[in-house]
């Protein structure tokens, strides 16, 4: 995954997170991805404070997207691996080298930041 912009939107900005997805054209696989694990209600919650960090459409190339959709446990897994429950300041959390958080889905993502590039678990 590359990050190169964060979405954001205030409180009273365009909705939840399926909201805001489906309005930026660039997350179909994901909302695909969402609906077939059952999670579209949970990211769909105007009162839930959640973080995502999204794959867009992209990140999705070379992926065999039918056979993900088909195995719904390991795909709900992975996605709740994508949100973070609370809601993530860009500027407060990418600028603290080595900050640690545990996704919905059990995992750890770190934040590293070397030679000015900010990464994810390695990530970009």
């Amino acid at each position: 995954h590359i990050i190169d912009s964060v979405i954001s939107f205030e409180p009273e900005g365009p909705g939840t997170i399926v909201d805001v997805a489906t309005a930026n054209g660039s997350f179909g696989t994901l909302l695909a991805a969402a609906t077939a694990a059952g999670l579209v209600e949970t990211l769909s919650d105007p009162d839930a404070t959640l973080t995502v960090f999204a794959p867009t459409d992209e990140a999705f190339e070379g992926v065999d997207v039918t056979a993900l959709l088909l195995d719904t446990d390991a795909l709900k897994a992975i996605l709740l691996n994508h949100v973070f429950d609370s809601v993530v300041m860009s500027k407060a959390f990418f600028f603290v080298d080595g900050q640690e958080v545990t996704m919905l889905g059990g995992g750890k993502l770190t934040v590293k930041i070397a030679d000015g590039t900010v990464m994810v678990n390695n990530a970009k």
